[in-house]
């Protein structure tokens, strides 16, 4: 019985290659890396179209404020909105202007959000004085 084990013993230290079972646990090991990465891949891909929405959205809501405070006439208080477009991106936007609590200055408020959602993208507020 001793001999038996002791040849077994040598057999396994001696030993070349991996046995399936090590083998099928390498595989399981990795691919659930490679599920984990295709993950966090997809993931990535989603937030940067994110992104790209709200950067688009800021560039239309700032340009609707340049636009309303250096305009030469006194803005109307009230809704406006309209649709711009953005390297191919139709954004819809809002602008609110009512008073602010001072007598000589007015409230801006530009929201932008796609047109297919009711979720507002980015908003902005600003002020402008009126009259002389």
């Amino acid at each position: 019985m001793i001999g038996f084990m002791a040849t077994r013993t040598r057999w396994w230290k001696h030993r070349d290659g991996f046995s399936l079972i090590e083998v099928l646990v390498a595989l399981a090991v990795f691919s659930m890396a490679v599920i984990a990465l295709m993950s966090a891949e997809a993931e990535a891909v989603r937030t940067t179209a994110i992104l790209q929405d709200i950067v688009y959205a800021e560039i239309v809501a700032e340009n609707r404020m340049v636009e309303t405070v250096t305009a030469p006439a006194t803005p109307q208080l009230g809704f406006t909105s309209g649709t711009e477009t953005v390297a191919g991106t139709a954004l819809e936007w809002t602008r609110n202007i009512r008073e602010s609590g001072q007598p000589d200055v007015v409230m801006i408020d530009i929201a932008v959000r796609r047109p297919d959602s009711p979720q507002t993208l980015y908003s902005l507020t600003g002020f402008r004085r009126i009259g002389p």
